[in-house]
């Protein structure tokens, strides 16, 4: 009798598709700290969803991954949330893994989207003109730009609905559950643990009070374009790869640029922000949201821009 292949194991066992500003960086870091997990080097390789970067091949995804051999691998990766084909490819390549979804105040996390996209050089519009401009955009039917789809990364119904038919396991947490109380937080955290199939060993840094990635000011909009615009000072980029020219190392690099180049912003209140949202677009995302807590059991009231809106305060 002919003997069957060994099965071949899953590129990846669990992942975190998203959403962009809800704390994946720092769950990232989470995980990454546990010696029975196995997470990439590099946060975000976009294999999934980016076709150029899918085409280097499972062999090229694997070899991105640090960890013990045979410890749980998965990725914390919030573009594959809204990127067309990235849950087919995950579903094609790593097969029925279980998938989770972190979501925020939607306002809140559209806000905090737009100071990125200010900080990198990729916004020069106000925060109520950037919401306007994707407001005709939506209603056209239009594609938004990656870095200027504000209120359509918020439409977590939308994105993660893409998701439900292909995964049987699906997992949506609230940003604001996962960064609560010492207590309830790392109950979050535990229960996000348990789901990936990491186990049941309390290891690894965790501190709920402590989140990466917050929002700054931009000292400089033209040092931020020279380290996040690819097409900026083309001549410059390339003595720049001529002389460093580990990936890794110009990463490091840029990245040091960029911790430098922000300073904090004396923020505006969450009702400010709320303010310079249109009914039209609080519309879209009120919808989506009423969506998301019929059909996935989120708590999506408990969110102050669905309070306000469904209070009629502010709109």
């Amino acid at each position: 009798m002919e003997s069957l292949p060994p099965a071949r194991r899953p590129l990846i066992d669990f992942a975190v598709v998203g959403a962009q500003k809800a704390g994946t960086t720092t769950l990232h870091r989470w995980l990454a700290s546990r010696p029975d997990v196995s997470m990439p080097v590099q946060k975000e390789t976009r294999f999934f969803s980016a076709p150029e970067v899918h085409a280097k091949g499972s062999d090229w995804y694997v070899q991105q991954f640090a960890g013990p051999v045979g410890a749980t691998r998965g990725e914390v990766e919030p573009d594959y949330l809204t990127h067309a084909g990235a849950a087919e490819r995950l579903r094609q390549d790593a097969g029925d893994i279980p998938i989770i979804v972190l979501v925020r105040d939607p306002v809140e996390r559209a806000h905090s989207q737009y100071r990125m996209s200010v900080r990198r050089g990729q916004e020069s519009l106000p925060f109520s003109a950037a919401i306007e401009r994707e407001i005709a955009q939506l209603e056209r039917g239009d594609a938004s730009s990656e870095h200027n789809n504000y209120l359509d990364r918020s439409r977590y119904h939308k994105h993660v609905s893409r998701f439900a038919p292909l995964f049987s396991r699906l997992l949506v947490v609230r940003y604001e559950d996962l960064f609560a109380d010492e207590v309830a937080g790392r109950e979050i955290y535990e229960q996000v643990v348990r789901f990936s199939g990491v186990g049941e060993r309390d290891e690894g840094e965790y501190a709920v009070g402590v989140r990466e990635n917050v929002g700054h000011d931009t000292r400089s909009r033209l040092v931020a374009r020279a380290i996040f615009d690819a097409d900026f000072a083309r001549p410059a980029r390339r003595i720049f790869k001529s002389v460093v020219v580990s990936q890794a190392a110009r990463r490091a690099i840029q990245a040091r640029l960029a911790r430098h180049n922000v300073t904090s912003f004396d923020g505006e209140t969450f009702g400010d922000v709320m303010r310079q949202i249109p009914r039209s677009g609080m519309q879209f995302l009120a919808d989506d949201a009423e969506r998301l807590a019929s059909d996935y059991n989120v708590e999506t009231h408990k969110w102050p821009s669905v309070a306000a809106w469904r209070e009629g305060r502010l709109w």
